[in-house]
């Protein structure tokens, strides 16, 4: 039974690297079609969405976020924009434990931050992850979506139920995490910029 869970437990860890205090969980739904696994969770963060914007690409720290990841370096940045980042993620059950590794490839389209997996430098077979960040009265909206095939086998059933299980307590240590790292950048470059308002129209 151990040996079952290990993988699933380590597939867990691995989605919280590529990833979300008072933050608020509204949304957390964990699926899988044969080997490809889907996440989506949709956070209420109390700080603006440029101390987030910090905080998710400070590539170099990204285990401030997930003690999960042993190991986060930014290689370079492409002539095309985008930003290649290693990450090695350490799962651990019982006395087992293993390392995975990805390169992936960061880039910015309008509010959303989307990174692609190379899968000939990492563990998976293949892997996206997309962030949406928007405004709000009190802070940020955040909508994480992933998809990913590992490279190592995960158990049916069991497998599945433990990843949803880890990644339900997992996400909220995140998501409380990304926020509290907000805040400090905020408080370190003074209040954020007023949100702009639609004109009233003349009457």
């Amino acid at each position: 039974m151990a040996a079952a869970r290990r993988p699933a437990l380590l597939l867990a860890g691995l989605l919280l690297a590529t990833a979300a205090g008072a933050a608020d969980i509204t949304r957390l739904e964990v699926d899988h079609d044969g080997d490809s696994f889907t996440l989506h969770t949709e956070v209420k963060l109390h700080t603006d969405p440029e101390a987030t914007w910090y905080v998710l690409t400070d590539y170099d720290h990204f285990g401030r976020i997930t003690g999960a990841i042993r190991k986060s370096e930014r290689l370079e940045q492409r002539p095309d924009g985008k930003v290649a980042v290693h990450t090695l993620t350490r799962g651990c059950f019982g006395p087992f434990c293993r390392d995975v590794g990805q390169i992936q490839l960061f880039h910015r389209e309008g509010d959303r931050l989307i990174a692609e997996t190379l899968p000939r430098y990492s563990d998976l077979e293949q892997g996206r992850s997309e962030w949406i960040l928007k405004p709000t009265p009190h802070g940020t909206r955040l909508v994480w979506k992933m998809q990913l095939e590992p490279k190592f086998w995960v158990p049916p059933l069991i497998g599945t139920w433990l990843m949803e299980r880890a990644l339900r307590s997992q996400a909220r240590y995140s998501a409380a995490n990304i926020e509290t790292l907000a805040r400090r950048w905020r408080a370190r470059h003074g209040p954020p910029p007023p949100i702009p308002h639609a004109p009233t129209p003349v009457q």
